[in-house]
């Protein structure tokens, strides 16, 4: 017990003292905490500060037009910068860090926030950077603290899905690039108001005025005393912190001493509850997995059992069949054997008879008696005459003699020759009967097909799109006609008139139908443009295309007036593009920006210096992985 109570005392003054030495270290400490929350320092920015392609993945023309857009954006929006930035890997993005050994601690939203942090993206927080590790295939969008009242995160992500994830997913990470920094910066444009530094000085300037006034309402003292007041505060503030932490320590050992016994005994019932708790979990899970295997060994015993009754009836059924075929035959080997008997005394009374000749000459009377009766019907047969009607009377003679016996047949003495001729004849009188039924009704149909023709011909000597459903109509009916029909057709010149009127109707309706389809894609696409600007001519070049890509005789049926106002819109379009550059090429002018930023061997990185303006991340944004 005493050896306990010395180790007690022993750790206590151990942690009294350390708990003093840390208060007084941080009372005294002059060090700011670090503004970067994850402690990792990144690599620094190109000079063109605005497309850092550390990957190399991007081409001269791309990273120019990128630069172009991005210091136009700076320069129109009072310091809004949208930052690009390529890696290879997460690994190579780091320079230094604190803490951990490993950079993989570090996930694409820690570096995106560092990176902001550390390039000060952006005038009051008003940025934005799309960081992108091509080995790592992660992307992500990360926004200024003032930025996120405009893009917010789930607006992000959707300029990423909308415009970059295919591409990325298809590994064409340049394109990919290109248009999600273009699509972020439209959508600044479009929803961030160019005078919005204006609303942020205004709070500023009253934040400022209110400072300012209390400051002044606070007593005048000379540098010296402030900083001799500074420092006495700093010191009494770190005496007596150390004494509060001194008791707080104490406290909190007694606290923990008392109430450990306590807390490792409740521990230990909620563990033994909790391994009570899975036991019974596991437990019903068992039952309910062996009820299930029970009620399907039921199911599988009732249809063992279902079947096996159902083979055991039939085989009895079967035994049944058996005796009683067995039954008739011991009744007839007894008639048998009973007949035998008498045969045998017959013969024996009687031994002039030949009772094999009897026997024979009573079957032959039996075929005889049949043959007359099969003779007698068809002796009537022959003698009426063939008639397309009397097919089947003379098939159902021809079958009679047939199924007869050969036995029998030898004794019928009427020609069966006879009747299958008149069955011939009789066929030959039905095809002929419906040969000439069948010319009665086609030249019937093709006389009422030539009126049909006719009428149409005579209303419609001209074929257009007009009149094409009624000639289309006529022509399909006649396109039913078999070619025994259509042979029949009094007037073949007049058919062949109807079909080149028709052809010529179905050429004019195609025609007619491709300028219309063509001024309905032109429409679509001219009803989203109100008045046009350089941003709507791909597509306005694209609505010329559905007209120009019609034949002479289809943009006869296009509506002029919608190709004049297309003109028109292309018109306007080129005229603001040209507004356009030549302002950019003044903007350019005055930054010192070279107007040939398009060409090849050029690059920013070789001209003037960019930077960032100050501005903080704000944590959000959104990544994506593909």
């Amino acid at each position: 017990m005493k050896l306990t109570s010395r180790k007690s005392r022993r750790v206590t003054v151990m942690v009294l003292i350390l708990v003093m030495v840390s208060c007084i270290l941080t009372a005294c400490s002059t060090e700011p905490e670090n503004k970067n929350p994850y402690n990792v320092t990144v690599i620094d920015a190109t000079s063109d500060f605005y497309v850092n392609d550390f990957a190399g993945i991007l081409s001269e023309d791309q990273k120019s037009d990128m630069m172009a857009l991005a210091v136009d954006l700076d320069s129109e929006y009072s310091g809004i910068q949208v930052v690009v930035t390529t890696v290879e890997s997460f690994e190579k993005t780091v320079v230094s860090y604190e803490g951990n050994t490993s950079t993989n601690v570090y996930d694409i939203e820690q570096l995106s926030y560092a990176m902001y942090d550390q390039y000060g993206i952006g005038q009051n927080d008003m940025g934005i950077l799309i960081f992108f590790s091509v080995g790592d295939r992660e992307v992500r969008i990360e926004t200024g603290y003032q930025m996120q009242t405009y893009i917010t995160d789930q607006k992000s992500g959707q300029l990423l899905d909308n415009y970059g994830m295919e591409y990325f997913r298809n590994d064409q990470f340049a394109d990919g690039l290109v248009a999600v920094q273009a699509a972020t910066i439209n959508e600044i444009k479009n929803v961030v108001p160019a005078n919005w530094a204006s609303f942020i000085d205004a709070e500023e300037t009253v934040t400022e005025q209110e400072t300012a006034n209390q400051e002044t309402s606070k007593p005048a003292d000379s540098s010296e005393e402030k900083k001799e007041n500074d420092s006495n505060g700093g010191m009494l503030f770190g005496l007596f912190g150390s004494i509060g932490a001194m008791f707080a320590a104490v406290g909190a050992f007694i606290y923990n001493f008392f109430t450990g016994k306590k807390k490792r005994e409740a521990e230990a019932k909620a563990h033994a509850a909790e391994l009570q708790r899975k036991d019974d979990e596991h437990r019903k899970e068992l039952a309910a997995v062996q009820g299930a295997h029970k009620a399907k060994i039921d199911q599988v015993a009732r249809k063992y059992n279902s079947d096996m009754a159902a083979k055991k009836q039939e085989i009895d059924s079967l035994r049944g069949q058996l005796t009683m075929e067995s039954n008739r035959h011991n009744d007839t080997r007894r008639e048998l054997s009973a007949l035998e008997e008498k045969f045998q005394r017959v013969q024996t009374l009687h031994p002039e008879f030949d009772f094999n000749q009897e026997v024979i000459d009573m079957i032959e009377g039996e075929f005889k008696a049949s043959a007359k009766e099969v003779d007698d019907k068809l002796s009537q047969v022959v003698t009426i005459a063939a008639d397309k009607d009397r097919i089947e009377f003379f098939t159902r003679a021809k079958e009679m003699f047939y199924a007869a016996k050969p036995e029998v047949r030898k004794y019928i003495t009427t020609d069966v020759k006879t009747i299958e001729g008149l069955l011939s004849e009789s066929v030959s009188l039905k095809q002929e009967f419906d040969r000439v039924e069948k010319e009665k009704q086609d030249k019937a149909v093709a006389l009422a097909m030539h009126n049909k023709i006719e009428q149409a011909y005579n209303e419609h000597p001209v074929g257009s799109y007009r009149n094409y459903a009624v000639l289309l109509e006529v022509y399909s009916l006649f396109n039913r006609l078999t070619q025994a029909q259509r042979g029949y057709m009094p007037d073949v010149l007049l058919v062949s008139k109807f079909q080149k009127v028709f052809e010529a109707a179905q050429a004019d309706h195609d025609n007619y139908e491709a300028a219309k389809e063509a001024e309905k894609s032109v429409k679509s696409i001219i009803s989203r443009i109100g008045s046009a600007d350089e941003d709507d001519r791909d597509d306005l070049a694209r609505a010329k295309k559905f007209y120009t890509g019609l034949s002479t005789a289809e943009k006869a049926y296009f509506d002029k007036g919608l190709y004049n106002k297309l003109l028109q819109l292309i018109r306007d379009a080129e005229q603001d593009h040209e507004d356009q550059e030549r302002r950019r090429r003044q903007r350019r002018q005055q930054s010192s920006y070279s107007s040939s930023h398009r060409s090849s061997t050029s690059s920013f990185s070789s001209r003037s210096s960019f930077s960032g303006r100050g501005g903080r991340p704000s944590g959000g944004g959104a990544s994506r992985r593909f």
